[in-house]
């Protein structure tokens, strides 16, 4: 695995997580 890749994995990540975080909000909020 390459640094490139786990760079990505890392960002993906991320995204994946706050896409999620912001969907309970925004279901809370209702």
């Amino acid at each position: 695995m390459t640094e490139l890749d786990a760079a990505t994995l890392n960002r993906l990540i991320k995204e994946i997580v706050v896409h999620e975080k912001s969907d309970l909000l925004s279901q809370l909020q209702r």
